[in-house]
């Protein structure tokens, strides 16, 4: 059948790192991206990721719909404010770069920005890479 077709779109379901790297624990397999793979002339177009969700139609039905979901970005979010508020902490203690370390600096990145240092262990690390 794909043969005789002049476009095809392919739908995937998110990989665990990529759900873990956007923060989504729990039942991931309600994300999937679309991405055209035979446009047969047309351009390709860029791959498009989607979730469902389930909406209350009001009388106590729900149903599941599929809306348009964007990763969030690392930084979103964070305010300059915030990270003043991270530079003067680090600058009043001595922190170290490795998770494995008691005194890691992750821990007052998650404190100052209210985070899980558990569920957002991986953002947190991203962040200090970008900042260094």
């Amino acid at each position: 059948m794909i043969n005789a077709a002049r476009s095809a779109r392919v739908l995937q379901r998110l990989s665990d790192e990529e759900l873990r790297d956007a923060g989504v624990f729990g039942d991931g397999s309600t994300y999937f991206s679309v991405k055209r793979d035979k446009a047969n002339l047309a351009k390709a177009g860029n791959r498009e990721t989607y979730r469902t969700v389930s909406v209350d139609l009001g009388q106590g039905d729900q149903v599941g719909v599929v809306e348009l979901w964007k990763k969030p970005r690392l930084f979103e979010g964070v305010k300059r404010q915030d990270l003043l508020k991270i530079q003067r902490a680090v600058n009043a203690g001595e922190y170290r770069y490795s998770e494995q370390a008691s005194d890691w600096v992750g821990s007052v990145v998650a404190e100052v920005l209210s985070l899980n240092i558990d569920k957002d262990k991986r953002r947190i690390k991203k962040m200090i890479e970008e900042w260094l």
